[in-house]
């Protein structure tokens, strides 16, 4: 399943739907173009329950 942009910047027409299953037979009919489009990352991790008074030691390695 692929996840619809929904402006396109480069026409600036909407998208008319969330998701496309896949591209039409005719390539007059395809919605989709061939090597083309964003990639992204979509990852559904349940919530994570946490206190108000609950505090967290964050590490952060920056390299240059």
């Amino acid at each position: 399943v692929l996840i619809a942009n929904p402006i396109d910047a480069s026409t600036g027409v909407a998208a008319v739907g969330t998701t496309y299953d896949g591209v039409g037979s005719n390539s007059a009919d395809n919605e989709l173009k061939e090597d083309t489009g964003d990639i992204i990352y979509v990852e559904y991790r349940a919530p994570i329950m946490r206190a108000s008074d609950q505090t967290e030691d964050v590490k952060l390695v920056v390299e240059f």
